[in-house]
């Protein structure tokens, strides 16, 4: 009985690994005591009973302390390019209809053009409305 309550805990064990849910490691705990407990109690019905009392307060109090200390299931945050969208910036080569402009966002000097092809003036103050590549697509603030 113990060696097929560690074959389960292995392959929970691997299942965890895999997908990384805090879940089925409780399970494989639960199997771990299970297995020991075969030694003292030979009832397989006892067995699955402590197996499932050990996976559920490992579930219930375990978890959650798990997931903040791993930090899984945090917010996405956006990728650093898609960050800028909103963002004010100050053209620092005007952007006209014809050719780009340059754009100081953030430190760092990007190619820029206007949403509507409209000549926007160095030194104004323009906000990101989207990202082509690595061009930004701006309009007056």
């Amino acid at each position: 009985m113990f060696l097929i309550w560690i074959i389960i805990g292995i392959v929970l064990l691997i299942i965890e690994a895999v997908t990384v849910s805090f879940l089925s490691i409780f399970f494989a705990i639960g199997c771990l005591i299970a297995g020991l407990a075969s030694f003292i109690i030979p009832s397989w019905g006892a067995q699955i009973v402590i197996m499932c009392i050990v996976s559920g307060i490992g579930i219930i109090f375990g978890r959650s302390v798990l997931q903040r200390y791993f930090e899984v299931n945090k917010e996405i945050k956006p990728s650093t390019i898609d960050a800028l969208i909103g963002k004010t910036g100050v053209v620092v080569k005007d952007i006209s209809s014809e050719e780009p402009g340059l754009v100081k966002l953030n430190g760092e000097v990007w190619s820029a053009t206007s949403v509507n092809s409209i000549e926007i003036p160095k030194n104004a103050n323009v906000v990101v409305e989207k990202i082509d590549g690595v061009k930004l697509i701006v309009k007056i603030a």
